[in-house]
């Protein structure tokens, strides 16, 4: 997955030496990740996330840690104000490292934007983002569709890249098994995380 990494550095600001690099080397702090399709040939799209009982999931990468305090995402099309839960998973979908619930959806083509408290600290690797719909509310959270490259679909014993888990109405586990995801397309929704 390609991640638009953005940093921003005052004048005369100092960056921290990575203590396995030399002197020559800096790490700066991470202030926002964007994910992008894990594939060239995902589109980002709008699709219809309803149903109080069926969670979307997608991996995606984080490819340097955050310390993140925000998360966002971006409604198309929306038809009936409500809610979406919001969550992270590990790789292996052992441990969640947050789950927030997003303001009030009630507004077409708009960016919400949602506290993690306390803020999380997220090393690089693989996870799973996980979008739930609350109640009745319908809209169109953006999305990507990486289950549209049928050639990289998951082999019998694999994980699944994105797909649908049925849930207990409104409530997103405590953990995934990502080899049980149901294969599916447009699961993978799109998001932003902030420091």
């Amino acid at each position: 997955m390609n991640i638009t990494h953005t940093t921003t550095k005052a004048p005369g600001q100092t960056l921290a030496a990575v203590a396995d690099w030399n002197a020559n080397h800096v790490q700066s702090e991470v202030g926002v990740y964007q994910l992008q399709p894990l594939f060239i040939a995902a589109v980002e799209a709008a699709a219809v996330a309803t149903g109080n009982t069926v969670m979307r999931v997608g991996m995606c990468r984080i490819p340097f840690p955050i310390t993140a305090a925000i998360v966002s995402i971006r409604i198309g099309v929306k038809t009936t104000n409500g809610y979406y839960k919001l969550a992270l998973f590990s790789e292996n979908g052992q441990t969640k490292l947050f789950e927030v619930t997003t303001p009030l959806i009630d507004t077409t083509n708009k960016t919400y934007t949602t506290a993690i408290t306390p803020a999380v600290n997220i090393t690089s690797g693989l996870y799973y983002f996980a979008l739930l719909p609350i109640s009745t509310v319908n809209a169109q959270p953006r999305q990507v569709n990486q289950h549209s490259v049928s050639s990289l679909n998951a082999p019998a014993g694999e994980p699944v890249i994105e797909g649908l888990i049925t849930v207990t109405a409104d409530t997103i586990p405590t953990t995934i098994n990502p080899l049980t995801i149901s294969e599916g397309g447009g699961c993978t929704h799109v998001f932003r995380l902030d420091a």
